[in-house]
């Protein structure tokens, strides 16, 4: 039988950078919106 104890703690580590990722990126963006649509030229909405 697989080890599900070492599956479990893999995927919770992966889930856990993941949300690391998005939670910084979901920061930047917040913070920086309007600079990030200035640079690109799109307009506001």
């Amino acid at each position: 039988m697989p080890d599900f104890s070492a599956i479990s703690s893999l995927l919770g580590a992966v889930k856990n950078v993941l949300e690391g990722i998005v939670g910084v990126a979901g920061s930047l963006a917040g913070d920086n919106v309007e600079t990030v649509m200035g640079s690109l030229g799109t307009p506001e909405v």
